[in-house]
């Protein structure tokens, strides 16, 4: 569980959002975050929260990081704070995680009536102008939404593979982004299977690397919350299950490059990139791209 607390220095009333709906495919972040309503006048409080808990079943799917930052967006935009403090349980490192990709600073064990909890903390003017997540997010959604595009389900690993890595590992101001490979919506692996310029085509493989642009999006938003935290493309490298003589490689992952400019334009989306052939590839996938981001 994450606590998203006002500084209490902020002598002021806020609405404190701490009802949640559950369902049978979890907790849906809306509802999460509006609603029982309770209003609490922080003058008669040390602090006051605005929390959030999500059960197991909504676990993995980037919940977590909406949550928080629905908690600061509402902490800044409409009660107008000028500072928030997050705390969560040491053992709890995902919730730990979550603090960090918000970009908030470590502020060390400062709660004498639980010393083992670390706390961080985040400026309004970090938020509202270093960020500017919401009126960003808001465009890539709406994207997305305008294109016709839809984020797939994560990965469903076949039986007997193992993948002890991260999708997306981030560091500082970069995140990285472990190999894709092309997914349906929901999650399975999508066809067709095979060599571009034998079993496949290059059409199908340009479709391919589209889908698998799809997936590293979706990887990306469960990662870091919202997509508007990207504030470029850096590197793109795209692997291509090559049949012997097929030279068309670049061609084909411009199906993934192609995606990227329309959804992020020309600024953000625009990246370096390499286009290779391989002999093989996992799964008989016809394409697999990996990428690297610079993240706000």
């Amino acid at each position: 569980m994450v606590r998203i607390r006002p500084d209490r220095q902020s002598r002021q009333s806020l609405v404190t959002h701490g009802g949640f709906v559950e369902d049978n495919a979890g907790i849906q972040c809306h509802d999460l975050i509006r609603g029982r309503q309770q209003r609490i006048d922080v003058n008669f409080l040390d602090v006051a929260e605005l929390g959030y808990e999500l059960t197991q079943l909504a676990w993995g799917k980037g919940l977590a990081t909406e949550a928080s930052l629905a908690c600061l967006r509402f902490a800044f935009e409409e009660a107008g704070l000028k500072r928030a403090i997050a705390g969560a349980d040491a053992p709890n490192r995902a919730s730990l995680r979550v603090i960090e990709k918000l970009g908030m600073r470590y502020l060390g064990n400062i709660n004498p009536n639980a010393p083992d909890e670390p706390y961080h903390a985040l400026d309004r003017e970090e938020f509202l102008t270093g960020t500017r997540r919401g009126v960003q997010v808001m465009d890539i959604e709406a994207k997305l939404e305008e294109l016709g595009l839809v984020l797939p389900e994560p990965m469903k690993t076949p039986p007997g593979l193992v993948l002890p890595f991260s999708w997306v590992r981030v560091r500082g101001n970069r995140a990285y982004v472990s190999g894709h490979v092309p997914i349906n919506p929901d999650g399975s692996l999508a066809d067709p299977l095979g060599k571009v310029g034998a079993e496949v085509s290059e059409e199908e493989g340009y479709e391919a690397a589209r889908l698998t642009a799809l997936a590293i999006l979706a990887s990306l938003k469960r990662e870091l919350g919202d997509l508007g935290r990207i504030s470029a493309w850096l590197r793109v490298f795209g692997m291509v299950n090559s049949a012997p003589g097929f030279d068309k490689q670049p061609n084909v992952i411009n199906g993934f490059s192609d995606l990227i400019l329309s959804v992020f334009g020309p600024e953000a989306g625009d990246h370096s990139r390499s286009a290779v052939g391989m002999a093989e590839l996992p799964l008989g996938m016809p394409v697999e791209i990996e990428a690297e981001v610079e993240i706000r």
